[in-house]
């Protein structure tokens, strides 16, 4: 099969799950999988989540929680909880109700209709200064009436994690705790990814773990996780003042060799890798070799220049590796597009297959 592949290593997914459970030792870790887990695939990420012992789960819509749902029954997980951070709409309550999903509300319409019937424990969110979604905190003591009971818990989103010096943080935390006073019953959740490397103070009850799962966090203790390996389609050699791809943006300075991969922006290879990006070849010894991108990415190819591989390992090849940990693997590649990881991760198509299991083995 001559088509891209997503490497999961479930090794190192696993290892970040424990890793941010040792950071915030006294909080229930949550694993946000939206998004088709960030691009890498619920079918492979939730199993292997839930039997590292994880018993929440958070996603964007109802869709996504009802399919986590029945892939955990199918695995025989049936405790979990799983929490909507989209909220519902009225006509979706009979779901909820079945699958024993958790809504999130923002909202004081949805927080009103929700109380008023049988539904069920939701989580409240408050607005303490994302300013993008969740509830005033002018209306914490109103809110605070509410039965207790019902309250799975109350949460905030820090919109500076990743600046661990940015003052917002810490005018966050303080506009949380007022409000968490009024709710001194109620299970809270503060922090996400960047959240927990802040400190304990930064936690909650549950903290929710995305991006660093996936590898997306720079930390000493965080592995990478994702790689995409790409087949080899040809090698051909082009003379000096010859172009290479659309628009001619690559013009060889001397003879050069320029290989094309079946990787491209279809597949979730961002286009402003064109001329910056990189990839990798490595030898049967192990030996890495650094393979620059020339020319633009197109729809489903890729040209690198491989001048400066010998004819021993050009007759090895027959794919090479983006995001490989050699290079930085998504965070130094997403520096070199001008992108963050999230949007790599979350780029790759579900219609790339998926490897799973420990890399290098």
């Amino acid at each position: 099969m001559r088509l891209p592949r997503v490497h999961i290593d479930t090794e190192s997914l696993i290892a970040n799950y424990r890793t941010m459970q040792g950071l915030a030792p006294a909080s229930v870790c949550g694993a946000v999988v939206k998004a088709n887990a960030y691009g890498l695939g619920v079918t492979p990420v939730v199993p292997l989540l839930a039997g590292a012992g994880c018993s929440l789960f958070y996603v964007a819509s109802l869709d996504e929680g009802v399919a986590v749902r029945r892939l955990l029954q199918d695995h025989g997980f049936l405790t979990p909880e799983i929490v909507v951070f989209h909220g519902y709409l009225a006509e979706e309550i009979p779901v909820y109700k079945q699958h024993g999903i958790i809504p999130v509300l923002k909202t004081p319409q949805a927080l009103s209709s929700w109380f008023s019937g049988d539904y069920g424990p939701a989580v409240v969110e408050w607005d303490t200064g994302m300013h993008r979604c969740g509830l005033p905190p002018a209306l914490a003591e109103e809110v605070s009436r509410l039965d207790p009971k019902r309250l799975h818990h109350i949460m905030t989103h820090l919109a500076a994690a990743d600046d661990p010096d940015h003052p917002l943080n810490a005018e966050q935390k303080e506009c949380f705790e007022g409000i968490a006073r009024l709710f001194p019953h109620a299970p809270t959740s503060m922090g996400a990814s960047h959240g927990v490397l802040l400190g304990p103070e930064y936690h909650g009850t549950y903290v929710r773990i995305g991006i660093a799962l996936y590898g997306g966090v720079a930390h000493p203790d965080l592995r990478p996780v994702v790689q995409v390996r790409a087949p080899i389609l040809e090698v051909r050699s082009i003379a000096a003042g010859e172009s290479v791809g659309y628009g001619a943006s690559y013009v060889a300075p001397c003879p050069r060799q320029i290989m094309t991969v079946g990787f491209g922006y279809a597949d979730g290879y961002l286009r402003s890798f064109s001329n910056v990006g990189q990839a990798l070849i490595q030898a049967k010894d192990g030996t890495c070799f650094d393979l620059p991108v020339v020319g633009r990415v197109s729809m489903d190819v890729t040209t690198l220049d491989v001048s400066d591989l010998s004819a021993s390992v050009m007759s090895e090849a027959h794919e090479v590796v983006f995001y490989h940990p050699h290079q930085g693997g998504i965070i130094d590649a997403a520096h070199r597009a001008g992108t963050i990881p999230y949007e790599l991760l979350t780029g790759l198509k579900p219609t790339l297959a998926r490897w799973v299991g420990v890399e290098g083995r």
